[in-house]
């Protein structure tokens, strides 16, 4: 095989992995928010903390943030606003049409795996709630 059709499969197999939903995330999370979030890792269905202002690096499903449950797709950076909205940062076009499809909020628990961040967003709308109440 000469190196000319060796690049050519090895740049379509590089292709297919861009636009074929990989198996693996390496996206980030970053709070720009004035609240902790809880992003729901990859591998694990315990919720971790991510104070204001910090970053968690590493394979995530999604993140609890003002009270609500946002998935994201594998390898999509999600960024929480200073609302605590949640939003997608994906610059390749095919991938944020896939995010449209199987990304977004979650209205309630797909599995049992996701229970722990339900859990954490229910207790944050409650402090929110509680805050406003507060504050009159």
């Amino acid at each position: 095989m000469n190196k000319y059709k060796l690049a050519r499969k090895v740049s379509l197999a590089l292709l297919a992995s861009v636009f074929i939903s990989p198996t693996l995330s390496f996206a980030d999370v970053i709070n720009d928010s004035d609240h902790s979030i809880y992003v729901k890792p990859e591998s694990s269905t315990k919720p971790v903390e991510v104070k204001k202002g910090e970053e968690y690096k590493g394979p995530q499903d999604g993140v609890a943030a003002n009270g609500k449950v946002f998935k994201n797709i594998d390898g999509s950076d999600v960024e929480v606003d200073k609302h605590g909205t949640a939003k997608v940062i994906q610059k390749n076009p095919v991938r944020l049409l896939a995010e449209e499809v199987r990304g977004g909020y979650l209205e309630k628990s797909p599995d049992k795996g996701w229970d722990p961040v339900f859990a954490k967003a229910e207790k944050q709308a409650k402090q929110q709630s509680k805050k406003k109440i507060s504050n009159g």
